[in-house]
């Protein structure tokens, strides 16, 4: 059994790609765009793959944000550059449009209450893939992600522990729907800000900005 101090290092590196704000280098050539048919929707990802990584390697997931996209997050993070330093590979899933035309994960917020998006089977069924696929181990897959994929790291936490070894959501919360039901059994970091004027410190469980109550 792992001992606590190396089951903390790949939430240590989750951190660290947040923090860096560099660009991936060279990595363009290791990229792979694929497509996944779910609810009878194509949809997509970016994956990228380290060279001469040894079979059963690592799994990390980076979700985006509210209206943001696979490859603007990648390109955020930096995580390309610390997977191929590090040896690991990482999947970059796109969220679907919502009504107004703006990507979202369905989490639960007020104005997506009418859309019926199984964003959690989605992930889910698209880590299975890909570890059936590659060799990816199931045991050592990790989920990250950045506001609106940070709630979604919470939610698939709450919902399905046994998919990921730890999540580190950035600037997410969990929202007031499935709050006090949740007991996510695994490893967990989590980052905020207290001048973050969304995704707030202390919590809107009143819902007075309209989300659903987070």
């Amino acid at each position: 059994m792992q001992s606590h101090s190396r089951l903390l290092v790949p939430i240590i590196l989750l951190l660290s790609l947040f923090l860096s704000g560099c660009s991936p280098s060279g990595s363009e050539d290791r990229l792979h765009e694929g497509t996944l048919s779910f609810e009878d929707r194509e949809r997509t990802y970016l994956l990228y793959r380290p060279e001469a990584l040894p079979a059963g390697a690592p799994l990390v997931m980076v979700l985006h944000g509210f209206t943001g996209n696979a490859r603007d997050i990648m390109a955020y993070t930096g995580m390309n550059a610390i997977a191929a330093r590090e040896g690991f590979v990482v999947v970059y899933p796109q969220g679907s449009e919502d009504h107004e035309g703006r990507t979202f994960w369905q989490v639960g917020y007020d104005f997506h209450a009418q859309l019926e998006r199984d964003d959690v089977g989605f992930l889910l069924a698209l880590s299975r893939q890909l570890q059936q696929t590659h060799g990816f181990s199931p045991e050592q897959t990790f989920l990250t992600g950045m506001s609106n994929g940070g709630d979604m790291s919470f939610l698939m936490a709450c919902q399905h522990p046994e998919a990921f070894r730890a999540i580190a959501p950035v600037a997410g919360v969990m929202m007031s729907a499935y709050l006090e039901a949740c007991r996510p059994a695994l490893p967990l970091m989590a980052i905020f800000g207290t001048a973050d004027s969304t995704s707030l410190y202390a919590g809107d469980r009143e819902n007075r900005d309209g989300w659903g109550g987070i």
